[in-house]
Protein backbone atom coordinates (compact mmCIF):
# COMPACT_ATOMS: atom_id res chain seq x y z
CA UNK A 1 0.00 0.00 0.00
CA UNK A 2 2.75 2.68 0.93
CA UNK A 3 4.12 2.29 -2.81
CA UNK A 4 1.09 2.17 -4.70
CA UNK A 5 0.20 5.25 -2.34
CA UNK A 6 3.47 7.12 -3.23
CA UNK A 7 2.85 6.35 -6.86
CA UNK A 8 -0.76 7.64 -7.15
CA UNK A 9 0.39 10.43 -5.25
CA UNK A 10 2.98 11.70 -7.39
CA UNK A 11 0.60 11.52 -10.34
CA UNK A 12 -1.91 13.42 -8.46
CA UNK A 13 -3.87 10.78 -8.42
CA UNK A 14 -6.90 9.32 -6.31
CA UNK A 15 -7.31 5.41 -5.45
CA UNK A 16 -9.35 3.22 -7.97
CA UNK A 17 -7.48 5.14 -10.36
CA UNK A 18 -5.41 3.67 -13.17
CA UNK A 19 -1.62 4.30 -13.92
CA UNK A 20 -0.41 3.98 -17.51
CA UNK A 21 2.63 1.93 -18.04
CA UNK A 22 4.66 5.82 -18.79
CA UNK A 23 3.23 6.69 -15.35
CA UNK A 24 4.90 3.37 -13.79
CA UNK A 25 7.69 3.56 -15.48
CA UNK A 26 9.03 7.50 -14.46
CA UNK A 27 7.60 6.40 -10.97
CA UNK A 28 9.90 3.78 -10.62
CA UNK A 29 12.88 5.28 -12.34
CA UNK A 30 12.61 7.92 -10.22
CA UNK A 31 12.37 5.57 -7.18
CA UNK A 32 15.60 4.02 -8.33
CA UNK A 33 17.85 7.20 -7.36
CA UNK A 34 17.09 6.94 -4.02
CA UNK A 35 16.28 3.45 -3.26
CA UNK A 36 17.80 -0.11 -3.54
CA UNK A 37 17.58 -2.44 -6.26
CA UNK A 38 14.90 -5.03 -4.16
CA UNK A 39 13.06 -1.91 -3.27
CA UNK A 40 12.71 -1.12 -6.76
CA UNK A 41 11.28 -4.56 -7.49
CA UNK A 42 8.77 -4.75 -4.28
CA UNK A 43 7.13 -1.50 -5.49
CA UNK A 44 7.17 -2.87 -9.14
CA UNK A 45 4.83 -5.81 -7.52
CA UNK A 46 2.56 -4.14 -5.51
CA UNK A 47 1.68 -2.00 -8.49
CA UNK A 48 1.11 -4.66 -10.55
CA UNK A 49 -1.09 -6.22 -8.15
CA UNK A 50 -3.05 -2.84 -7.91
CA UNK A 51 -3.77 -2.50 -11.72
CA UNK A 52 -5.04 -6.00 -11.89
CA UNK A 53 -7.67 -5.59 -8.94
CA UNK A 54 -8.31 -1.62 -9.87
CA UNK A 55 -8.97 -3.68 -13.59
CA UNK A 56 -11.00 -6.65 -12.33
CA UNK A 57 -13.34 -3.67 -10.29
CA UNK A 58 -13.66 -1.77 -13.83
CA UNK A 59 -14.62 -4.50 -16.04
CA UNK A 60 -17.34 -6.02 -13.41
CA UNK A 61 -19.32 -8.43 -15.57
CA UNK A 62 -23.39 -9.05 -15.13
CA UNK A 63 -23.06 -12.73 -14.15
CA UNK A 64 -26.72 -13.42 -14.19
CA UNK A 65 -26.81 -12.69 -18.03
CA UNK A 66 -24.31 -15.64 -18.76
CA UNK A 67 -24.88 -18.81 -18.43
CA UNK A 68 -22.67 -21.01 -16.12
CA UNK A 69 -20.26 -22.52 -18.93
CA UNK A 70 -19.10 -18.73 -19.32
CA UNK A 71 -18.81 -18.47 -15.71
CA UNK A 72 -16.26 -20.92 -15.50
CA UNK A 73 -14.87 -19.88 -18.40
CA UNK A 74 -13.96 -16.82 -17.03
CA UNK A 75 -12.99 -17.87 -13.27
CA UNK A 76 -9.96 -20.17 -14.93
CA UNK A 77 -9.21 -17.18 -16.54
CA UNK A 78 -8.87 -15.15 -13.25
CA UNK A 79 -7.62 -18.18 -11.78
CA UNK A 80 -4.31 -18.11 -14.26
CA UNK A 81 -4.00 -14.58 -14.17
CA UNK A 82 -3.60 -14.71 -10.20
CA UNK A 83 -1.25 -17.85 -10.69
CA UNK A 84 0.86 -15.57 -13.10
CA UNK A 85 0.66 -12.60 -10.81
CA UNK A 86 1.47 -14.20 -7.77
CA UNK A 87 4.46 -15.70 -9.69
CA UNK A 88 3.68 -19.33 -8.91
CA UNK A 89 5.76 -21.74 -11.29
CA UNK A 90 4.25 -23.09 -14.86
CA UNK A 91 4.28 -26.80 -12.96
CA UNK A 92 1.93 -25.60 -10.21
CA UNK A 93 -0.57 -23.13 -12.72
CA UNK A 94 -0.81 -26.22 -14.51
CA UNK A 95 -2.08 -28.86 -11.94
CA UNK A 96 -3.72 -25.72 -10.10
CA UNK A 97 -5.92 -25.16 -12.80
CA UNK A 98 -6.12 -29.29 -13.69
CA UNK A 99 -8.06 -29.25 -10.16
CA UNK A 100 -10.49 -26.46 -11.11
CA UNK A 101 -11.25 -28.72 -14.22
CA UNK A 102 -12.41 -31.91 -12.41
CA UNK A 103 -13.88 -29.56 -9.82
CA UNK A 104 -15.97 -28.34 -12.14
CA UNK A 105 -17.35 -31.64 -13.69
CA UNK A 106 -17.63 -33.33 -9.88
CA UNK A 107 -20.33 -30.26 -9.83
CA UNK A 108 -21.89 -30.84 -12.71
CA UNK A 109 -21.51 -27.13 -14.16
CA UNK A 110 -23.29 -25.75 -11.23
CA UNK A 111 -21.97 -21.66 -10.87
CA UNK A 112 -19.37 -21.35 -9.44
CA UNK A 113 -20.23 -18.02 -7.81
CA UNK A 114 -22.93 -20.55 -5.56
CA UNK A 115 -20.33 -22.36 -4.11
CA UNK A 116 -19.47 -22.63 -0.24
CA UNK A 117 -17.70 -25.05 2.14
CA UNK A 118 -19.97 -27.72 1.56
CA UNK A 119 -19.11 -28.40 -2.14
CA UNK A 120 -15.43 -28.54 -1.25
CA UNK A 121 -15.82 -31.30 1.60
CA UNK A 122 -17.97 -32.94 -1.08
CA UNK A 123 -15.22 -32.98 -3.45
CA UNK A 124 -12.55 -33.97 -1.29
CA UNK A 125 -14.31 -36.71 0.28
CA UNK A 126 -15.38 -38.18 -3.21
CA UNK A 127 -11.18 -38.23 -4.36
CA UNK A 128 -10.61 -39.94 -1.05
CA UNK A 129 -13.79 -42.43 -1.07
CA UNK A 130 -14.58 -42.79 -5.00
CA UNK A 131 -10.93 -42.54 -6.57
CA UNK A 132 -8.66 -43.62 -3.72
CA UNK A 133 -6.36 -41.36 -4.10
CA UNK A 134 -3.25 -40.40 -1.99
CA UNK A 135 -3.14 -38.68 1.26
CA UNK A 136 -0.48 -36.01 -0.93
CA UNK A 137 -2.75 -35.87 -4.19
CA UNK A 138 -6.24 -35.22 -1.80
CA UNK A 139 -3.68 -32.40 0.17
CA UNK A 140 -2.63 -30.81 -3.65
CA UNK A 141 -5.94 -30.33 -4.73
CA UNK A 142 -7.41 -29.11 -1.35
CA UNK A 143 -4.42 -26.19 -2.18
CA UNK A 144 -5.69 -25.48 -5.79
CA UNK A 145 -9.53 -25.47 -4.25
CA UNK A 146 -8.57 -23.48 -1.46
CA UNK A 147 -6.62 -20.89 -4.10
CA UNK A 148 -9.56 -20.41 -5.95
CA UNK A 149 -11.87 -19.64 -3.13
CA UNK A 150 -9.49 -17.54 -1.96
CA UNK A 151 -8.15 -15.47 -4.95
CA UNK A 152 -10.78 -15.94 -7.35
CA UNK A 153 -13.77 -15.73 -5.61
CA UNK A 154 -12.60 -13.87 -2.42
CA UNK A 155 -14.51 -16.43 -0.08
CA UNK A 156 -13.30 -18.20 2.73
CA UNK A 157 -13.40 -22.25 3.25
CA UNK A 158 -14.66 -22.70 6.85
CA UNK A 159 -14.10 -25.64 9.17
CA UNK A 160 -13.64 -29.04 6.89
CA UNK A 161 -13.79 -31.23 9.67
CA UNK A 162 -16.57 -33.43 7.79
CA UNK A 163 -13.98 -34.72 5.08
CA UNK A 164 -12.93 -38.10 4.67
CA UNK A 165 -9.20 -37.90 4.46
CA UNK A 166 -7.24 -40.16 2.27
CA UNK A 167 -5.01 -42.98 4.09
CA UNK A 168 -3.62 -45.51 2.21
CA UNK A 169 -0.82 -47.12 3.43
CA UNK A 170 2.88 -46.39 2.32
CA UNK A 171 4.76 -48.73 0.81
CA UNK A 172 8.54 -49.17 -0.07
CA UNK A 173 10.05 -48.33 -3.18
CA UNK A 174 11.76 -51.29 -5.40
CA UNK A 175 15.22 -50.17 -5.82
CA UNK A 176 17.16 -51.71 -8.52
CA UNK A 177 20.88 -53.24 -7.24
CA UNK A 178 23.84 -51.97 -8.55
CA UNK A 179 24.44 -55.02 -10.72
CA UNK A 180 20.82 -54.04 -12.89
CA UNK A 181 22.02 -51.01 -12.79
CA UNK A 182 25.00 -51.71 -14.44
CA UNK A 183 23.41 -53.61 -16.84
CA UNK A 184 21.31 -51.19 -17.81
CA UNK A 185 24.01 -48.34 -18.31
CA UNK A 186 25.62 -50.71 -20.11
CA UNK A 187 22.87 -50.42 -23.51
CA UNK A 188 23.02 -46.98 -22.88
CA UNK A 189 25.37 -44.92 -25.41
CA UNK A 190 26.86 -41.49 -25.98
CA UNK A 191 24.77 -38.51 -24.43
CA UNK A 192 22.13 -40.80 -23.08
CA UNK A 193 24.17 -42.77 -21.28
CA UNK A 194 26.00 -39.49 -19.54
CA UNK A 195 22.54 -38.43 -19.15
CA UNK A 196 21.43 -41.53 -17.33
CA UNK A 197 24.83 -41.76 -14.85
CA UNK A 198 24.20 -37.94 -13.62
CA UNK A 199 20.54 -38.45 -13.00
CA UNK A 200 21.50 -41.69 -10.77
CA UNK A 201 24.53 -40.05 -9.73
CA UNK A 202 23.89 -37.01 -8.22
CA UNK A 203 19.72 -37.45 -7.93
CA UNK A 204 18.21 -35.09 -10.51
CA UNK A 205 15.30 -34.85 -12.17
CA UNK A 206 15.03 -35.20 -16.04
CA UNK A 207 14.17 -31.50 -16.25
CA UNK A 208 17.39 -30.36 -14.30
CA UNK A 209 19.98 -32.70 -16.33
CA UNK A 210 18.03 -31.21 -19.34
CA UNK A 211 19.07 -27.73 -18.29
CA UNK A 212 22.53 -28.38 -17.26
CA UNK A 213 25.09 -25.79 -18.67
CA UNK A 214 28.75 -26.11 -18.80
CA UNK A 215 29.57 -23.73 -15.82
CA UNK A 216 26.98 -25.59 -13.58
CA UNK A 217 29.55 -28.38 -13.32
CA UNK A 218 32.62 -28.11 -11.10
CA UNK A 219 35.12 -30.62 -12.31
CA UNK A 220 37.82 -29.99 -9.45
CA UNK A 221 35.17 -30.42 -6.54
CA UNK A 222 33.16 -33.18 -8.21
CA UNK A 223 29.77 -30.89 -7.88
CA UNK A 224 26.80 -29.84 -10.36
CA UNK A 225 24.77 -26.75 -9.17
CA UNK A 226 21.15 -27.05 -9.69
CA UNK A 227 20.05 -23.71 -10.88
CA UNK A 228 16.25 -23.03 -10.39
CA UNK A 229 15.04 -25.92 -9.03
CA UNK A 230 11.75 -27.37 -7.35
CA UNK A 231 10.10 -24.27 -5.61
CA UNK A 232 13.00 -22.09 -7.83
CA UNK A 233 15.55 -22.96 -5.20
CA UNK A 234 19.27 -23.45 -6.24
CA UNK A 235 21.32 -26.61 -4.67
CA UNK A 236 24.28 -28.40 -4.64
CA UNK A 237 24.81 -31.99 -5.33
CA UNK A 238 27.52 -34.41 -6.50
CA UNK A 239 28.49 -35.38 -9.47
CA UNK A 240 29.15 -39.10 -9.19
Amino acid sequence: MNWVTKCLTLHRKKSGDELSSKEIELFLEKLSKTKEEWQVQQAAYAIRIYQYYAKTKRSSIQFDSIDDKAQWRFVANEMKNMLRLKQRALTTERTYLSWLRQFYVFLGGRSPFNLDSTHVKNFLTHLAVDKRVSKSTQNQAFNAILFFFRYVLEKDIDDLNGVVRSRRGRRLPIVLSQIEIAKLFNQLSGIYHLMAVIIYGGGLRLRECVNLRIKDVDLDSNLITVIGAKNDKDRKTILS
